[in-house]
This record gives C-alpha cells, sequence and structure tokens, in this order.
C-alpha cells in the first residue's frame, strides 16, 4: 500500500474543547472537537472471562469497556471529529484514491508539551467508525489510523533499507506473576520469517535482563526490539513499567522513561514492539509528566515507530497479533497494513474489541521506517541522462572517503565534478574527473563517475573503458560490477553484461536493482525462465521497487499470462515515486499492451488516455506504439 497523510493536530482552545488543524491530500482546514464526559471512559481491552483463565498480561484490575458498544462509542468519536470542513476534506481525500493498492493514513497528532491535552491519549481513536457505513477506519487497510506525539529533539538520521532485518526478541517472564506463552510467539516470530533468513536474522533473550539486552544491542545493530512480557501503568505517579526478569527469576520494574534513555543511542533501531498490557497508557493523575507512558517516552525520547498495547491484552491476542504483524512485514507490506492485519487476527482469534488495543505510534507522519535504497547507476534507453546525477552521489556515498584513503585534493576535484555535472557542464564535469584521476589513477569514485560522464557525452567506448577500470580498482564492490554490467547492456552487448551482473548479486546477495538488470537482460535475450527468477529473486529483498513489478509484469505477458501481468503492473504504478513519472509513464503503457491482450478494450482506451497525459517528452519511446494499440482498439479520439 501507498498512503497519503490525512493529518489532525489537535490543541488546547477554550475550556472543554480543541482547535483541530488538518493537512489533507485536498488541502488544509480548520475544526473543532469537544471532549464530552463520556468520553473520558478507559479503551478497549480484555474483558473477563476472555481468552485462556491465568494467561492475560495485565497485572492490574481488569478494567471493562465503556458502557457503550465499539460500534456506538467508534460513530460518537468519528461525528466529533468528524465535522464541517474538517468532514468535507476526509471525505475529499478519500474519493481522490485511486486505485486498491492506494490508501489514507489517519495520523492523531497531539503536543506533549501541553499537558492539558494528555486526556485525550485515553480517548479510543483505533475506534473510530463511519457512522453512514458502519466501518471502523483501522480495521481496513485504506484508512489505518495513527498517533503521533510532536517529539521536540532531533530526529534520528535516517538510514537505508538493510541488506539483512535483525529483530532483537526479549522474553521476560518473573517466576512472580502469571506465566506467558512467550514460546509460542518466538515461534510464531521465527515462522513468519521462514525461508528469509538471508535477509532477516532473529536474536532471542528467553530470560530477559536488561543487562543482557544492552550487551546485545553493543555487539551488533538491531532494527527492531520485540518486548515479549508483563507491563502496568501506576495512575498515581503516571509511569508506564515493563517487567524484566533478573537473573535468578524475579522482577526488574523499569520505567519508560528510563528505557528510552537506554535505547537513545542506538541509531540504527527503527520500531519497538511492546507486546505487553498498558504500554500505550499515559495518563497519569500526578507524576512529573502526563506523557510518561513507555510507549510515549519512546517516542519522545526518538524511536521512530513503537507498537503498543493500550490496556490488558490476552496471550491469545498478542500471540495472533505478533504472527500476522510480523508475516506482512515478511511479505513487504508497510507497517500501517501489517498493523490492519494483525488487528483483523485479533478479532478472528477472540471476540469483543481487542482488535483495538494495539497502537502505533510514529514520530514521522509519512510512516517510512528506512529510506529507499537508491539507485546508483543509469536507467536504461531514453530514461539514462535522467539518472546519472543520482548515481554519482550514490557513487561517491556507496565507496566512502574514508575507507578509500582519497587525498583531500581528490575528493576537492571529484565533488567539484559532481557539482559541475548537476549544473549541465558535462565537459568542466569530465575534467575535473580526469584531474582527479592525474593524482590516484585508481581511484573507483572518479572512474565511475567519469564512465557517467561520458556516456551522457556519448562517448560510450570510453565509458565501457572507464567502468571496467573502476571494478579493476575495487573488484570487491558490487555497484562497480553493476555499473559495468549495467553499461554493456545498454550497448546490446547481452552474453558480457551477464558475467558483471552476477557477479554483483555474489558480491551482495540483496542487490534488488542488480536483480533487475539481470532480468533484463534475460529477456533481451529471450529467456523468459530466467528472467522470471531474477525479477522474483529481487522482489524478495525488496517489494517496493516498482520497475521489479513492472518487468515481472513483462515476464507474464512474454509467456502468455496477460491477467497476471495486469495484478504486477497495478502493483507498479502504485509503487512509483512521484520523483520517477518515466517509469510510470512506461508502466502505464504495458499495462494498456497487457489489458489488450487480455481483451479488456474498454480499459485499454481508459490507460492509453492516462498515457497520454505525461510529459511528452516521456512517451517518445512508446508513442508510435501506443497510438498503434489505440487505432486497434478504436480509442476515439486519439492524438
Amino acid at each position: 500500500m501507498k498512503y497519503e497523510s490525512f493529518s489532525i493536530r489537535i490543541e488546547p482552545s477554550s475550556e472543554g474543547s480543541h482547535t483541530l488543524s488538518v493537512q489533507s491530500p485536498q488541502g488544509e482546514g480548520q475544526g473543532t472537537f469537544q471532549v464530552s464526559q463520556g468520553d473520558e471512559t478507559p479503551g478497549p481491552g480484555v474483558k473477563p472471562g476472555l481468552g485462556r483463565p491465568g494467561e492475560s498480561r495485565d497485572l492490574g484490575a481488569r478494567l471493562s469497556t465503556r458502557n457503550a458498544p465499539p460500534l456506538d462509542a467508534g460513530k460518537e468519536l468519528f461525528r466529533a471529529l468528524f465535522r464541517d470542513e474538517v468532514a468535507n476534506l476526509f471525505h475529499a481525500s478519500l474519493g481522490s484514491l485511486r486505485g486498491r493498492h492506494q490508501g489514507l493514513r489517519i495520523n492523531i497528532s497531539i503536543d506533549p508539551r501541553r499537558p492539558e491535552l494528555a486526556p485525550l491519549q485515553k480517548l479510543p481513536w483505533e475506534m473510530l467508525c463511519r457512522p453512514e457505513t458502519e466501518d471502523f477506519l483501522c480495521l481496513s487497510r485504506r484508512t489505518p489510523v495513527i498517533r503521533s506525539l510532536e517529539a521536540h529533539r532531533e530526529r534520528r538520521p535516517a538510514i537505508p533499507r538493510p541488506r539483512r532485518l535483525r529483530i532483537l526478541a526479549v522474553a521476560a517472564s518473573p517466576k512472580a506473576y502469571p506465566s506467558l506463552a512467550v514460546a509460542q510467539e518466538l515461534t510464531n516470530l521465527k515462522e513468519a520469517w521462514e525461508g528469509q533468513e538471508k535477509i532477516v536474522e532473529i536474536a532471542f533473550l528467553e530470560r530477559g535482563g536488561l543487562e543482557d539486552m544492552r550487551q546485545a544491542l553493543l555487539k551488533a545493530p538491531f532494527h527492531i526490539l520485540h518486548f515479549m512480557g508483563h507491563g502496568k501503568f501506576d495512575k498515581e505517579s503516571g509511569e508506564g513499567v515493563l517487567l524484566f526478569e533478573r537473573g535468578d527469576g524475579t522482577d526488574q520494574p523499569f520505567e519508560g522513561r528510563r528505557l528510552a534513555q537506554l535505547l537513545h543511542d542506538f541509531e540504527s533501531l527503527r520500531l519497538v514492539i511492546l507486546n505487553a498490557c498498558h504500554t500505550a497508557d499515559a495518563v497519569g493523575s500526578q507524576g512529573p509528566s502526563p506523557f510518561a507512558g513507555a510507549a510515549s517516552s519512546l517516542v519522545m525520547g526518538g524511536v521512530p515507530a513503537v507498537v503498543a498495547m493500550s490496556g490488558p491484552v490476552s496471550d491469545l491476542a498478542a500471540v495472533a497479533f505478533s504472527r500476522m504483524f510480523y508475516q506482512r512485514l515478511a511479505v513487504g507490506d508497510t507497517i500501517e497494513a501489517a498493523m490492519t492485519e494483525g488487528r483483523l487476527a485479533i478479532q478472528r482469534a477472540e471476540p469483543g474489541d481487542g482488535w483495538a488495543t494495539p497502537i502505533l505510534f510514529l514520530r514521522s507522519s509519512d510512516g517510512v521506517l528506512f529510506a529507499p535504497r537508491s539507485t546508483v547507476w543509469i536507467r536504461r534507453a531514453a530514461l539514462l541522462a535522467v539518472c546519472v546525477v543520482a548515481f554519482v552521489l550514490v557513487s561517491i556515498l556507496a565507496v566512502g572517503w574514508v575507507r578509500e584513503r582519497h587525498t583531500a585534493e581528490v575528493m576537492r576535484l571529484t565533488a567539484d565534478g559532481v557539482g559541475f555535472l548537476e549544473l549541465g557542464r558535462k565537459e568542466e564535469a569530465r575534467e575535473a574527473f580526469r584531474s582527479a584521476l592525474d593524482i590516484n589513477p585508481d581511484n573507483a569514485t572518479a572512474l565511475g563517475n567519469l564512465a557517467a560522464v561520458e556516456i551522457q557525452i556519448g562517448d560510450d567506448e570510453a565509458a565501457i573503458v572507464h567502468a571496467q577500470a573502476a571494478v579493476k580498482a575495487a573488484p570487491e564492490e558490487a555497484v562497480y560490477h553493476y555499473n559495468l554490467g549495467n553499461l554493456l547492456a545498454l550497448k546490446k552487448r547481452y552474453e558480457e553484461a551477464l558475467p558483471s551482473l552476477r557477479r554483483a548479486i555474489e558480491i551482495d546477495p540483496g542487490y534488488a536493482n542488480a536483480y533487475n538488470e539481470l532480468g533484463n537482460v534475460y529477456l533481451d535475450l529471450d529467456r523468459p525462465a530466467e528472467a522470471r527468477k531474477a525479477f522474483e529473486a529481487g522482489l524478495s529483498y525488496d517489494r517496493t521497487l516498482a520497475k521489479l513489478h513492472k518487468n515481472l509484469a513483462r515476464v507474464a505477458l512474454a509467456e502468455g499470462h496477460p491477467e497476471e501481468a495486469i495484478l504486477h503492473l497495478e502493483t507498479a504504478l502504485s509503487s512509483y515515486s512521484p520523483a520517477d513519472p518515466a517509469g510510470k509513464a512506461e508502466a502505464t503503457y504495458w499495462l494498456a499492451v497487457a489489458q489488450a491482450a487480455a481483451n479488456h478494450s474498454k480499459e485499454v482506451c481508459a490507460t492509453l488516455h492516462q498515457f497520454e497525459l505525461f510529459d511528452p517528452r516521456l512517451l517518445n519511446p512508446f508513442a508510435k506504439d501506443a497510438a498503434l494499440l489505440a487505432k486497434q482498439n478504436r480509442c476515439i479520439p486519439w492524438p
């Protein structure tokens, strides 16, 4: 799914009401929101008799849900929030979504510096329900509900999507408390990622102690921390507490505020899962901070995303949620879509409103945990010139100046070359890179950049020579093998391109772009079965790479499976970034081709009319074939 954000920022106003500031795909707006006394009741939770006896993660007295049924409560909250201009923007934004792979993320944003807003954290936002359809928003992948706290501290620097996702699972079940099904939860975690050991590594701390967890985090970078255990919230102190386990089996209470401090320096950590009761609670009657719950403390401490529980949760629900959440992440779902599937798993596992107990907190409004792994070389054919600058910048970062021990002068000259290239001053860029190579002839970065400039200038043979020299200078860098293979493929020297692309994958098994180019070469050699294997292998590492879906559709067409091709192309079109209109134009053309092959004539014409809306400069490689396709399907009018 690809999400647009519908952000509602709640601010204090007159007594009993709040001001709403909305940012949406259809513009900005204002509104008001009033909290009635009846709204300040506990959120969803496990009622007595649900789940298996003795197997709840709640340590306090059981809290029943609000007196009103979830449906009525959700409708009431929806009517209070979505009124007048806010409602108009919401419905307009929903109506603007195109295709089943687009969604609208409902973001409830609260400023933790305003203690008078703390009671709003108690409201069951996850129960928001559209009165006209009686649909709970967060039970649809198209309308996930998230919460964000405006943490007024620097954001953790973005890191690229890791080639291997590392999960630290910490299980704590102190002997003085009810035993939990942590073994089953761990099994579910492993099964969710079964068959993907090359891209996922799970480390498990069976008796979750703070010192053991800290040492594990210090040894190697982890991207997800999953806590399985007991949690509680002290209403008087306003502190959320997790119960870790000491070596002797006794409990070690640890406040969320201190846990945030412990995790603060681990910048690789992007997501924390707190599969324990009351970890999302954040409102105390006393204490220094009304936002001192476990989850809110972690978010304000800098963790990009936290999944926590707003009340008691049964073992049955916790295990069902964990299993489905990780399964969906494993197949490439966004975190919002994975949350929705986790909620639905709870709904299937037990009756009641426990599906509203998991809460997703995000620091950023876009829900992105990792920066996309940039393409480091040129697109083929007509798209070549657009991407050279991106290649240059990533190439500099990929190799790393310190490791290569470049001299300051080589660094300066290469940076000058990049600057000239961005300005379109190609000859000056070439001279700068040549000057850098005069100082260090084996500098792989300068060689690679020089090859990129020569491609733009049209000196293809010189570009190949310098790309080969870059491989020789840095034989263990996958990017240079990939660049050389790409260049050889561009010159239709396909058999020569194959070894370079295979070597890039051998060095870096998770190199999705290399799999994509390898598949393209196989297609050009009329070897669709091998092309399919390459594209599918690339998708196993990065399901967000739109061109892999597009090219897999080309394979399906070559094999005579147009319906399969249509599905892949719809996925591709929902995945392309706005920064890549050329890729989207190409995928739109291929969608029309697939629809024609499947005898969907009406859809063909609609798609071709979408195609002609793109910048004419992007249509040149396909314009003639598109016009012929329009004529064959009697699409009128057509230019």
